[in-house]
């Protein structure tokens, strides 16, 4: 049978077998700089989880995984061992070392087995995390960690760029806790419109504001929640325009055309327009088109139609 795992390391000798950490080179050099984002931990801190971005450590989650699938086949063949030992008659369990020997065989396949369950369940929830929104991954991760000047280094130790530079894709390996929605407002408002809106409107009004006031302008803003709330708020700007044109669209035609065969036909294609506007909404701004849709049923019973 094989043997049982060694004990862990313990003393000088461990800290030469564990991997060094990448990028660090002191103990004190890592606390300094994870002391160092004050401003990133609050910003999470402060609801916005979608910019707590994470690695999956997929290439470290596999090894792992074969690693214990090793440990799971290595006792499955001690067991059918033991078997070949019991229908061949040369295990007496009268013998207190056999007993010994069959007692620790079952509890090696209770905890291999049980850590390589417990592995497979976290790998595969990784592989399902939502992918990090580069949004988010702008605006709060790469935003405070590039913020800070003198060499300080991630919240984990690596070097500063090691979650990119702002506007660049998310790499596969950034997983986030909590699930970006995508809808195509959302889209058009961080592609363009927030890019619009600060390049062409908010940063020249600031420089000019502080070289009126004979002030150095910042590097950055001071509140960079100020970004996320406006996105927010043009997203739901633009969600309920949405829900409001639809609706004034739907009751106008409902109104003002008096024949029925016009009426059913322009009817139908709003049923069709209706399920094409949902897809263009996130799940916030679907509750409101819902209240707008209940809202125009009601409505459009209780306003007299044109004459036939």
């Amino acid at each position: 049978m094989s043997e049982y795992p060694p004990a862990p390391l313990t003393g000088p000798s461990a800290a030469s077998a564990q991997t060094p950490r990448r990028n660090i080179t002191t103990v004190a050099d890592f606390w300094k700089s994870f002391f160092s984002h004050r401003r990133f931990f609050e910003d999470i801190g402060n609801g916005f989880t979608r910019g707590d971005i994470r690695l999956a450590f997929s290439l470290q989650r596999a090894v792992r995984g074969k690693w214990l699938e090793e440990k799971v086949l290595a006792n499955g063949a001690d067991l059918e061992a033991m078997w070949d030992k019991v229908d061949a008659h040369t295990v007496d369990f009268l013998e207190p070392n056999a007993q010994r020997d069959a007692e620790g065989l079952l509890e090696r396949i209770d905890r291999d087995l049980n850590r390589y369950s417990k592995a497979h369940r976290y790998d595969r929830e990784a592989a399902e995390a939502p992918r990090a929104s580069r949004f988010y991954l702008d605006a709060v991760t790469r935003y405070n960690i590039l913020a800070p000047k003198g060499g300080v280094k991630c919240p984990n130790g690596q070097a500063q760029d090691f979650f990119g530079k702002l506007g660049e894709p998310p790499k596969p390996e950034f997983i986030a806790i909590r699930e970006t929605e995508q809808s195509l407002f959302s889209y058009v408002i961080t592609k363009w419109l927030m890019t619009f809106y600060y390049d062409i409107l908010y940063h020249p009004a600031r420089n000019f504001v502080y070289k009126v006031l004979g002030k150095p302008v910042p590097e950055t803003e001071e509140n960079q929640g100020m970004r996320r709330k406006t996105h927010d708020v043009l997203l739901a700007g633009f969600e309920a325009s949405l829900s409001c044109a639809y609706m004034a669209g739907s009751i106008a035609l409902s109104v003002n055309v008096s024949s029925q065969t016009h009426r059913l036909i322009f009817m139908s294609i709003m049923n069709l327009v209706f399920l094409l506007t949902v897809i263009f909404l996130s799940s916030r701004g679907m509750h409101m088109f819902v209240l707008c849709a209940a809202f125009w049923a009601v409505t459009v019973t209780l306003i007299p139609r044109g004459s036939p």
